[in-house]
């Protein structure tokens, strides 16, 4: 029964049965007030700021574990689930900084903080942000103790599953260039000299996937300007100077002197005897004579020359030298994705309600957390992104009429709501149109089972009973859209019948479509019905009718070759496995078509995740065991795909259209290839053009 707003609607909505839900049928007066009395004695230990900001998600928290509960149920369970969410917010914020804790608390503690440590190198400043906080394992734990007690065992599987992995790539060059000039005192300065270039590859960090998403480091080059630099220094060096030197030689010099030389003679002279008598006598007598001679003298001469010396001489020395270098700017870009921690508390069988009370005991510890905006986004699991046409015949299985399946197709291509849900929403209100008279006790009338006021406009209902007055023609397009109703001429009479299949089922899908069935088809069809049972058990059959059906494709899906795999699709290669744009490429990119180019399973297989990544855009795993050996394949940024988890898939048969969804930089395929299972951190990616020939 589609609803727009009934509040006087008789059915009380289904809970999902969770942790809380099974605990809170469990507790008993005694437990309630042993709780109660330690909580009095912890609460005391927070402080005060905690206390503040874990009241204001508190109020959140229970306006939304409530918000599911009609009122009767409310009356009953709203003080045991009060009483849980403060006992697990409260003592999550104690656990979690390990305060007032017995020595088997503190020994589990000091486990989880050697497991949150473990899933980073503690002694890197760049991943020790990112590793599974302490807070959030101590959250889970106080969750799941509620049914079960091991929990060693569960802080490290969670610790492990949400280990976040961190690309590195060395192609990052810091080269540095060297240019140098010398100058000596005294001479010209010599020329500059060549540039040297240094080059120094370094290791960066470009991506890392973590418990709340994505970060991707783009790294830009920037060059610095020269810088001058000069060093002083003084040297010493031998040095060839000019002198005048002075001295005295001895020359050899010829020169005539006078001399006396002396002769003997003889002289007539007067003498006297002995008498006294004068008398003349000849007698011999010496004389000297002047005689010249040439004779060789040495005698001094003054003498100066000029003359090379060498001496050491000090001189200052200048080196001039410019440098430049090369270095990186990072820009990060984050993506909010909780698939890792949403995957993993599915494993533990966290309901809704259970990840809501997580995220407000994370939060009560004054830590930031999306995880619920996110979750009920649509961007985790399911086949959120709404429905693609198949591109072939699709021959439903033998429980749904063949008459009615091109109104189920149309109505998907048109307002993007899965054929097999709305024949599942068919069955579920009137038995595919069998039912009697086709008209509830609530008075929802028509195929599709719509209230009147949801047709045509709740304005034309008085005191918002659903009915309207019976000179209302519900049926009129003037009317509907004034109205703001929902009924759609989908056979083209000029009238919108909820009694006619098509308009009805057009309707619905327009309904559907119009409450955020692309986002979250569970939430869509509460808003159809205003019960959670519905839209299970509607989810349901309509995954059994999806597996039924047949497919027969299209004529243009890709030749299926020989081999362990066949190619993906049809599209020329436009990226390579390997390093690409500093980081490295674990798959390959294969071109086309954006919504019309094909994709189908390399091989045969069980589809193992089909879901929206903000990464990976819409993105099909297949899981395949080949002569005994296990892989897993990706087909990732499709436009949109035909497969869900755990559907049997063939080689060759078509599981999606090529698109440009996620982190995508154009229309292509990124297609991996896992030997083994894949894991967050690729570490068993393989070459697919060693498994293919593209």
């Amino acid at each position: 029964m589609a609803y727009h707003y009934d509040p006087f609607s008789q059915k009380e909505p289904e809970q999902k049965e969770s942790n809380v839900k099974k605990v809170a049928k469990q507790v008993g007066n005694k437990a309630k007030n042993q709780a109660l009395k330690k909580l009095g004695k912890t609460l005391g230990k927070l402080a005060l700021k905690g206390v503040k900001a874990g009241a204001a998600v508190l109020g959140k928290a229970l306006i939304a574990l409530l918000g599911t509960v009609g009122l009767p149920a409310i009356l009953v369970i709203v003080g045991i689930i009060l009483l849980i969410i403060i006992i697990t917010l409260v003592s999550s914020a104690l656990f979690g900084g390990g305060i007032g804790l017995n020595d088997e608390q503190q020994d589990l503690h000091d486990h989880i903080v050697e497991e949150s440590n473990n899933t980073v190198d503690m002694d890197n400043p760049e991943q020790s942000p990112y590793k599974v906080p302490v807070e959030l394992l101590s959250s889970v734990v106080q969750l799941e103790a509620m049914q079960n007690d091991d929990h060693y065992e569960i802080v490290s599987d969670m610790a492990d599953t949400l280990k976040p992995t961190f690309t590195y790539s060395d192609e990052f060059n810091e080269w540095k260039e060297t240019q140098t000039q010398v100058c000596k005192e005294g001479e010209k300065c010599e020329p500059w000299s060549d540039i040297e270039r240094v080059d120094n590859y370094v290791s960066k960090l470009t991506e890392i996937d973590y418990w709340q998403g994505n970060v991707r480091n783009e790294y830009t080059e920037v060059v610095t300007d020269w810088k001058t630099t000069v060093e002083v220094e003084t040297i010493t060096e031998m040095e060839t100077q000019t002198r005048t030197h002075t001295y005295y030689e001895y020359q050899t010099v010829e020169e005539t002197v006078t001399r006396m030389e002396p002769y003997e003679t003889t002289e007539y002279r007067m003498i006297w005897d002995e008498n006294g008598n004068p008398m003349v006598r000849e007698v011999p007598v010496t004389k000297y004579r002047e005689v010249k001679e040439t004779i060789e003298k040495e005698v001094p001469v003054f003498v100066e020359e000029e003359v090379e010396v060498e001496v050491e001489v000090e001189k200052e020395l200048r080196t001039y030298t410019k440098t430049r270098e090369q270095y990186y700017e990072k820009n990060e870009i984050k993506t909010t994705d909780y698939t890792y921690l949403d995957t993993a508390l599915n494993s533990l069988g966290f309901g809704l309600n259970d990840k809501r009370l997580l995220e407000t005991n994370y939060k009560f510890q004054n830590l930031p957390m999306d995880y619920i905006a996110w979750l009920e986004g649509g961007s985790s699991g399911g086949d959120f992104g709404g429905a693609i046409p198949y591109p072939g015949n699709v021959i439903p299985g033998s429980d749904i009429p063949v008459a009615y399946m091109q109104y189920y197709l149309d109505a998907e291509a048109e307002y993007g709501v899965h054929w097999y849900v709305l024949a599942s929403v068919h069955a579920q209100e009137t038995q595919f149109s069998t039912h009697p008279t086709m008209i509830s006790s609530a008075g929802a009338i028509g195929h599709m089972q719509f209230l009147p006021a949801t047709w045509a406009g709740w304005k034309y209902s008085p005191g918002n009973t659903g009915l309207v007055p019976g000179n209302i023609d519900i049926t009129s397009l003037s009317i509907i859209k004034s109205g703001g109703g929902y009924g759609v001429d989908a056979n083209g009479d000029g009238k919108a019948d909820p009694w006619d299949l098509a308009d009805a089922i057009h309707s619905a899908a327009n309904y559907l479509a119009s409450s955020g069935y692309a986002k979250n088809p569970a939430t869509a069809l509460l808003a159809y019905n205003q019960s959670t049972q519905y839209g299970k058990e509607v989810l349901a059959r309509a995954d059994r009718y999806k597996t039924e059906a047949v497919y027969e494709p299209g004529d243009d899906l890709p030749v299926i070759s020989d081999g362990t795999f066949t190619r993906p699709t049809a599209g020329v290669v436009t990226s390579r496995y390997g390093n690409r744009n500093g980081g490295f490429h674990y798959g390959i990119d294969l071109g086309g078509t954006e919504g019309v180019s094909p994709i189908v399973a390399a091989a045969n297989g069980t589809v193992s995740r089909a879901y929206y990544s903000d990464s990976y855009g819409h993105v099909v795993f297949i899981k395949h065991n080949i002569n005994g050996k296990a892989y897993e394949t990706i087909y990732a940024h499709l436009y949109g795909y035909f497969v869900s988890e755990g559907q049997k898939v063939n080689k060759g048969e078509q599981i999606g259209l090529l698109g440009n969804t996620g982190r995508s930089t154009g229309p292509h395929l990124h297609f991996e290839i896992h030997s083994g299972s894949w894991t967050i951190g690729k570490e068993n990616a393989i070459n697919p053009e060693r498994m293919i020939s593209f």
